[in-house]
């Protein structure tokens, strides 16, 4: 590859993806500003309701009141018909009010989404939380919360130390922060175990890809996830997962369900056909039953709180999941449990949230034991959910699969320089980048850089002085394997690959609780990659600076022999490096090592880094410079001027 071609930035791509960007900006902004005039409309509508309610209950209650003591029965007729009017107004403005204030939720819930679009379209170097920070403390262990595929061998984890080096899951700026746009807990556990435990094989790559290529072209079906899935931000599903998968709080008393029907109609009959004694005995059997269960119906309540909330996202995810035919197999896959039998999945749900909200209505103990109210909702309501509990769990982890797919899509919706690599079958490992540049750098001012490690490439020696990009660059090209692997698009213009196990050794630190010096650290990074190259040739790793922690002479011996046992082991490797007798190994003729540097115009003061990458060694370093510009004692940077010098 030549020089020109390895690091100027492709003008066309800057300028299209720059028109890209200010287009959807521009497109999000109006939608926003649409939003905040209907918000604003629904607000004085909502104030109209809210005023028409107090006025017709007070006009319902003093109609009742006057009614109750009128001194003529003329009177007592007119305003008890007043009350009624009054009272059934008021139901009618009451139904209104809800929906309204349902349509104003939605409209705000739209408005917050946009302008976090908006956020992360122009913004990467935002404020943002860590996994760590995003999760929700849930009560319970549970598969659905796990970070793992649980030891499927289709997925292959990115080590902790790796996610360290390239900032994945915390820092002030992360990646699992940048691109989350989640909702849910178990779509944020999901949306990290993707990114920890993406697909390890050519066929799970391409297809998780073609998904999240389908959903990245459709905006539309994506913000209609998010926007149903976002009132379950900040809910613990720990109560959920319990109540779905226990027996239940009344599960030795399901043989109560006919008779306490029969129960809950006693008193009133018993009025009715045998008199006041009758029923009394009935509604003292009901009281004190119903104090029977009081402390599990107060345990029943802590638990079901969210469940309305949550099985109510599910039913309207499936209302907004079943517009559309998706194409691709992975989301059809996800959508599998809300479009199968779709009417009776929707009845079902319904059932569910209409029973627990009844079961969750407050009622005083003296008339809940006139019809054993809380009792039948109860039985009702743990029925239900313990008849459905394999569809709704399989609807939680759907949801949250959605979740983690819509992540990866608004990569690309909201950010055009993004595109998606090509993934080759695992013949020979390649890895080919065009015009990439670092996640974490604003697109504006950022230069780009390729890479070409194709087929007879084995190794890129990058060298430069302090400051010049060397570190940005290995984790930028590590952060693209990794993404693409995910089926997400990568920050660059054009990506070749097969799919890589990456391991690198950037951040490397002792350990004073294990006992592990900086060097051991460093060769047992050593030691996993050269253990994962005896089981494929489908490794890429990323050294900035080779055996750091021991003396110079050991550090050449180990560096030029690993490397050296690089060019043979078949993976692809990048190793950034002050050492310039390493770059001696490249080989005219042989393209398997090269060398790649950093370029830098001007001297002392005037040194500017350009990030741009030149083919060859670097020519100089720049060590002593920095040791004078940084103000340390003269005598210090002086002689050690002359003692490079000799």
């Amino acid at each position: 590859m030549q020089g020109e071609e390895m690091s100027t930035t492709n003008d066309e791509y800057r300028s299209r993806s720059l028109e890209q960007k200010k287009a959807a900006i521009d497109s999000v902004t109006s939608e926003c500003a649409v939003l905040r005039d209907e918000i604003s409309g629904l607000e004085k509508i909502d104030l109209v309701y809210s005023n028409s309610r107090l006025l017709l209950f007070l006009a319902a209650a003093f109609c009742l009141l006057y009614s109750v003591k009128s001194p003529s029965d003329r009177e007592c007729v007119t305003f008890a018909s007043l009350t009624a009017v009054f009272s059934i107004a008021f139901t009618v403005i009451v139904v209104l009010h809800e929906k309204s204030a349902e349509r104003l939720a939605r409209k705000r819930a739209g408005l917050v989404l946009g302008e976090e679009r908006l956020s992360r379209m122009g913004d990467v170097k935002r404020k943002m939380k860590g996994a760590r920070e995003s999760l929700t403390a849930e009560k319970i262990s549970h598969e659905i919360f796990s970070e793992s595929d649980f030891g499927s061998r289709q997925y292959e984890a990115v080590s902790d130390e790796t996610a360290a080096d390239l900032d994945f899951f915390s820092g002030a700026q992360n990646i699992f922060g940048l691109y989350d746009t989640t909702q849910s807990s178990p779509g944020k556990t999901r949306f990290i175990r993707r990114l920890k435990c993406p697909p390890a094989g050519h066929a799970e790559v391409v297809a998780r890809q073609e998904a999240v290529r389908e959903l990245s072209a459709r905006r539309v079906n994506v913000d209609s996830i998010m926007l149903e899935v976002y009132p379950l931000r900040g809910i613990r599903f720990s109560e959920f997962i319990e109540v779905t998968e226990s027996e239940g709080f009344l599960s030795a008393f399901r043989c109560l369900r006919t008779p306490a029907l029969f129960f809950s109609a006693a008193p009133v009959a018993s009025l009715i056909f045998w008199g006041y004694e009758a029923a009394m005995f009935f509604y003292a059997f009901n009281f004190i039953l119903t104090g029977f269960f009081i402390e599990k119906f107060s345990k029943m309540k802590k638990l079901y709180s969210n469940i309305p909330r949550i099985v109510g996202v599910f039913e309207k995810l499936r209302a907004a999941i079943t517009r559309d035919k998706f194409v691709s197999g992975v989301t059809n896959s996800a959508c599998a449990p809300f479009i199968t039998d779709t009417e009776s999945t929707g009845v079902i749900l319904r059932k569910i949230v209409s029973a627990t909200q009844a079961f969750l209505i407050p009622l005083p103990a003296m008339l809940d034991a006139v019809v054993l109210y809380s009792l039948n909702a109860a039985l009702i309501s743990e029925s239900r959910i313990r008849e459905n509990r394999a569809l709704l769990m399989s609807l939680c982890e759907s949801t949250a699969e959605l979740e983690s797919l819509c992540a990866l899509a608004n990569i690309k919706i909201d950010q055009p320089e993004y595109n998606f690599p090509t993934i080759l079958r695992e013949d020979k490992p390649e890895a080919v980048l065009t015009n990439l540049l670092h996640p974490f750098i604003p697109f504006e001012y950022a230069v780009s850089n390729s890479l070409d490690l194709g087929r007879d490439r084995a190794m890129a020696i990058v060298t430069g002085s302090n400051m010049s990009g060397k570190s940005t660059y290995l984790k930028a090209v590590a952060i693209a394997l990794i993404l693409a692997r995910t089926g997400a698009p990568v920050r660059a213009e054009k990506a070749v690959m097969t799919p890589f196990s990456v391991m690198t050794d950037i951040r490397i630190t002792d350990s004073i609780t294990l006992g592990i010096s900086y060097f051991y650290s460093e060769l047992l990074r050593m030691k996993s990659l050269s253990d994962a190259l005896e089981e494929t040739p489908f490794v890429f790793g990323a050294f900035d600076e080779l055996f750091n922690g021991t003396n110079s002479a050991e550090r050449l011996a180990l560096g030029t022999a690993a490397i050296e046992y690089f060019k043979e082991a078949g993976g692809r490797f990048m190793i950034a490096t002050h050492d310039r007798e390493l770059t001696a190994l490249e080989i005219p003729g042989d393209p398997a090592v090269f060398n790649i540097h950093f370029e830098e115009t001007g001297s002392g003061d005037d040194r500017v880094f350009t990030h741009r990458l030149l083919p060859g060694p670097a020519p100089g370093t720049n060590a002593v410079e920095l040791a004078r510009t940084c103000g340390l004692p003269k005598k210090i940077w002086e002689r050690a001027a002359k003692i490079i010098k000799g």
